[in-house]
């Protein structure tokens, strides 16, 4: 639609305006806590926030839960907002039928020769399902994927997937009026947070999993989630 020429031209709000007073859509990283109160987002409300939170990440040999399989899980704990330490890391040998197709290496940088020396299906998640159990609160960045191939995957092993409330840090971001993206990457950069990538510079689940609780923990900082 043509602009108006006649109309009056809309103020943006102030975290859009450039230090030399020009409005700009540019997007820049401004902390809720410092924002003019009239612009401050209202805090997303979360039950068991303040519980035992499991932060959790899977890698996967592809997109669907019917034709793919998960090949490593990870998590990290955080307990009254303070990672506690303990976390679970495994990787799962998918077998040979999944082999065939992806060749030697698969696109996450997870080899072959590592997944054959990883667990069986059915004894790696029943472990990690129990390890989920125990929590009051999941969360992951697009959770939707993780917890939809978990719960795939263990109907698939006729492994009950424990019944907990989900948190997405992705869907959280995404809410943000300047965010700049959607993926973990994008989000800790947005934070000035780096991915610490300890096992080289591939997709680890773990390393994952505690870049997503690293994120969890800003956006309570910032006031952006707070318990219920």
């Amino acid at each position: 639609m043509a602009n108006d020429g006649g109309s009056k031209k809309r103020s943006l709000p102030d975290w859009m305006v450039a230090e030399d007073g020009r409005q700009t859509t540019k997007a820049k990283y401004v902390p809720a806590k410092d924002l003019p109160e009239r612009e401050k987002p209202k805090p997303i409300q979360v039950k068991n926030l303040n519980g035992r939170v499991v932060v959790l990440d899977v890698e996967t040999t592809g997109f669907s839960t019917s034709s793919n399989r998960i090949i490593e899980v990870g998590a990290v704990q955080i307990s009254n907002g303070v990672l506690t330490g303990v976390s679970f890391l495994k990787q799962i040998d998918p077998g040979e039928e999944f082999y065939s197709k992806l060749g030697p290496s698969l696109k996450n940088g997870i080899t072959r020769e590592q997944l054959e020396q990883g667990g069986d299906p059915k004894t790696t998640l029943f472990a990690f399902a129990e390890f989920l159990s125990h929590a009051d609160l999941l969360v992951a960045h697009n959770s939707s994927f993780d917890i939809s191939f978990l719960a795939t995957e263990c109907h698939r092993h006729s492994i009950s997937f424990p019944d907990v409330p989900t948190l997405c840090t992705q869907k959280v971001f995404l809410t943000l009026p300047n965010h700049n993206g959607s993926t973990l990457c994008d989000a800790l950069s947005w934070y000035g947070l780096e991915h610490n990538r300890r096992f080289g510079e591939t997709h680890n689940a773990l390393c994952d999993a505690e870049a997503t609780a690293r994120l969890l923990l800003k956006l309570i900082k910032n006031g952006i989630l707070e318990a219920q």
